[in-house]
């Protein structure tokens, strides 16, 4: 059981240490761009190390490796860290397709106002120059 709950601590620092840059720059409304790839890069092996380490502990477990009680725990540790990594990678796309959708709203926004502009142009009669006498 010694075990199980320093296994839980140090994933839980390793957790904090990498995610707590990424939420407190998501507090500010960062996004993908803003973060930068990298850190977005980090949550995704993060998600990909908890699935695998779950996936170790599913095998231990039916190999009888580890204790029932050990491996809830474990299991319980792994699968809050996931869920707050999923929320944190969750927040960076959402924050990623609306910047996009801001962008693309700009474009269309430009593309009418040059549109009602070359109508305004053809609208209106050419002006006739003035003629030396």
């Amino acid at each position: 059981m010694g075990a199980a709950v320093v296994a839980i601590i140090l994933a839980a620092l390793a957790l904090a240490a990498v995610l707590h840059p990424i939420l407190r720059r998501g507090q500010a409304g960062a996004g993908v761009s803003e973060a930068g790839p990298s850190r977005f890069q980090e949550l995704l092996d993060l998600r990909e190390t908890l699935v695998s380490s779950l996936k170790e502990l599913e095998n231990d477990r039916g190999l009888g490796n580890i204790d029932e009680a050990e491996y809830r725990a474990l299991r319980d540790g792994y699968e809050r860290d996931t869920a707050i990594v999923l929320r944190a990678l969750d927040a960076r796309t959402n924050g990623l397709s609306e910047a996009i959708e801001a962008d693309v709203s700009a474009v269309r926004l430009r593309r009418l106002e040059r549109a009602a502009e070359q109508a305004r142009e053809a609208a209106t009669p050419p002006s006739e120059e003035p003629r030396d006498v």
